[in-house]
């Protein structure tokens, strides 16, 4: 079963998100659907510990809390 998730992105984001959208005649949120799952794919490095992103920093804890 599907789960609601809220973020909150860019103005710029936003804009490419929904341009994106309207050129392909698909919803925005299949476009942040795909655009979640291509990054797990492309960055999983679960075998290898932490995201290189979340090395450390004020963003990276609240990223791994959220």
């Amino acid at each position: 079963m599907p789960v609601r998730l809220s973020v909150s992105v860019s103005p710029a984001d936003y804009a490419n998100v929904v341009r994106f959208a309207q050129e392909n005649g698909v919803p925005r949120a299949l476009v942040i659907r795909k655009a979640i799952a291509e990054f797990i794919q492309r960055h999983d490095q679960a075998a290898q510990g932490e995201l290189p992103l979340w090395s450390g920093g004020e963003t990276s804890e609240r990223a791994r809390s959220a």
